[in-house]
């Protein structure tokens, strides 16, 4: 009798042992409990096992740590006993030596899915798969030519490294990622789609040689974004991007960012050839704002801005002819860096800036009195020095904590050369005098 007790339990077990709750996709949860139960976490590839023996006795093939893959039977191994369902990481190594991986009927990896340090594979087929609760991490495939992800809808996280002839990803728009997106070193032509996709922690494209068009509809990254060292006519394009915590855009030929409001940290634009850089809806900047060594650029649109906390640098832009694109910035928690050919620098509404300022132009246009000459007696530059250099002349001036010039100093072409020049004239004796100890030394010698 205990006998067909037992054998009614097990018969009522089916191999599809797990739901998945859409709401909550952090747990695996037991449609019929075991006394112990397995428990799956999102962002930990490892599981622990509360009757680890219950588990081994129902499928030991479809728990573990790491499933290691050496070789195409290992995958049939898991298609045969697993029932499309995977508990753990699974790990193809470097010992794999076939050019075809395919994950055939697997649909869900309750882990990781890692790929790396592997000479031979040219294609990744997973055809079936639909979720990886943790990451998909393919590092080190230097002969990888192909990756096939038609229908994955879920994964934490996608990282791709040093895949240098990677050309072709058949890859699910719609997927939903949860943590980073990290394609770095590959042969791509065009990152497009993730339209499912709302915030991330990490957004980092780079050094992919051949990469022409970057477009996403990523709404908040919350720790890097970050596109640089691509193809130097990549096209970036963000309609949806509100809100980063820091960027860093380089070597683009265009970027278009309509609705970013808010850099929490800092924001860099560098050596990008794009002719025009405009930020329509930017707010608040909470670090250093870059826009430096854009060898193209001739108009900006800051107007927005209202409060830089940190510095605001604005260099080496040689086609800039003016500074005058942050109409409403009112504050800026830093020091003031411009340099390059531009013929003015207006900020109408700049009512403070707490750190020093230096601006250095070849132009001759340049008029420094508007930043050396206080309005009303008093600086809007607190407790710094104020540099300005133009082709006519040189001022500084050193201001105090309340706005008081306590400090001012004007030259020609060269300050350094105005203050030797002050320096030795301090140190020329009158003319009587020298006379005087000139007689007093000719007595000497004559007695």
């Amino acid at each position: 009798m205990k006998l067909l007790h037992i054998l009614f339990i097990l018969g009522t077990t089916s191999a599809s042992f797990f739901s998945f709750n859409k709401q909550n996709k952090n747990d695996v949860v037991p449609q019929h409990p075991l006394p112990h139960t397995v428990k799956i976490e999102r962002n930990n590839s490892s599981f622990s096992v509360l009757g680890k023996r219950e588990a081994k006795k129902f499928n030991e093939f479809c728990f573990k740590d790491n499933h290691i893959i050496d070789s195409s039977n290992d995958i049939y191994q898991l298609n045969l006993h697993c029932s499309k369902k995977i508990i753990g990481n699974v790990v193809v190594s470097a010992q794999f030596s076939e050019n075809v991986i395919d994950l055939q009927d697997i649909e869900r990896i309750n882990g990781d899915l890692i790929i790396e340090n592997n000479v031979h594979i040219t294609r990744i087929n997973a055809n079936s798969l639909k979720f990886v609760t943790g990451n998909v991490l393919f590092n080190s495939l230097t002969s990888l030519i192909t990756i096939d992800l038609p229908i994955i809808e879920d994964c934490n996280s996608i990282d791709w490294k040093v895949l240098p002839i990677l050309n072709n990803a058949n890859f699910n728009n719609k997927v939903m990622v949860h943590q980073n997106i990290i394609i770095s070193d590959t042969s791509i032509s065009n990152i497009e789609g993730f339209d499912k996709i709302k915030e991330i922690s990490i957004f980092n494209i780079n050094n992919n040689r051949f990469l022409e068009t970057v477009k996403t509809n990523l709404k908040f990254v919350t720790t890097q974004f970050s596109v640089h060292a691509n193809a130097k006519d990549i096209e970036l394009d963000m309609p949806m991007l509100q809100e980063v915590q820091n960027a860093t855009i380089r070597d683009t030929s265009y970027v278009s960012l309509p609705n970013l409001e808010v850099v929490h940290t800092s924001l860099e634009f560098i050596e990008n050839d794009f002719s025009t850089l405009e930020v329509p809806s930017l707010k608040f900047v909470g670090g250093t704002l870059s826009i430096m060594e854009n060898k193209n650029l001739k108009d900006l649109n800051f107007n927005n801005i209202t409060e830089i906390e940190g510095g605001l640098m604005i260099s080496h832009n040689k086609k800039l002819n003016v500074i005058d694109s942050f109409q409403n910035l009112k504050m800026i928690g830093g020091a003031i860096h411009f340099e390059g050919e531009f013929n003015d620098a207006k900020f109408n509404n700049l009512k403070l800036v707490k750190g020093s300022v230096f601006i250095k132009s070849n132009s001759n246009e340049l008029d420094c009195n508007k930043w050396i000459v206080p309005l009303n007696g008093r600086s809007i530059i607190r407790g710094g020095k104020v540099k300005c250099i133009s082709l006519k002349k040189q001022s500084l001036i050193s201001v105090d904590e309340d706005g008081n010039v306590v400090e001012n100093i004007e030259g020609g072409n060269d300050l350094d050369g105005h203050k030797k020049t002050n320096d030795t004239a301090s140190l020329t004796l009158p003319l009587s005098l020298i006379i005087s100890i000139a007689i007093v030394i000719v007595n000497a010698l004559i007695l």
